[in-house]
């Protein structure tokens, strides 16, 4: 196994086809999806997030849209500098749908996302997720964001 600090988690992912590596004895993967309930409520709470770069966590839903404060889309980001620590959004649908979660990150004045060392280690007790991100930019480094995303049924 190589040593965490030189690999390509991207190049690694596109050659082996899965959704899941196994890095240093730890289950990395590019994406989360949970199923989420008409009305469901998400509580996303940022623990840490590097200060070299603004980094991002998007959430998309397949069928329906979020609604966070008075914004609803069938896609959100909430980014370090703008997004408060703690967050709620809510799901409105009509069926239970598909919620992806991943993150991205600020460099070079574009948006970037699932390249170079991108990745995230989760940890899922219930239903509450802690992601311990990596963005894509140097070595990997699961630090660059941490956030718990709970589910709250409605």
């Amino acid at each position: 196994m190589s040593d965490a600090s030189d690999i390509d988690l991207a190049a690694r992912f596109a050659e082996s086809g899965h959704d899941v590596l196994d890095v240093d004895g730890q289950d990395v993967q590019l994406l989360l999806t949970l199923t989420v309930d008409p009305g469901d409520v998400l509580e996303i709470t940022r623990l840490t997030a590097s200060r070299q770069r603004p980094q991002a966590l998007r959430l998309a839903v397949h069928a329906g849209q979020l609604i966070v404060s008075s914004t609803s889309a069938d896609e959100v980001a909430l980014w370090t500098t703008t997004a408060p620590r703690k967050a709620r959004a809510r799901v409105d649908a009509s069926e239970p749908t598909s919620l992806d979660i991943w993150n991205s990150w600020r460099f070079g004045g574009l948006e970037h996302a699932w390249i170079g060392n991108a990745g995230m280690v989760v940890h899922s007790v219930g239903d509450r997720h802690t992601l311990q991100c990596s963005d894509g930019i140097g070595p990997v480094d699961f630090t660059d964001l941490v956030v718990t995303v709970q589910v709250i049924g409605s």
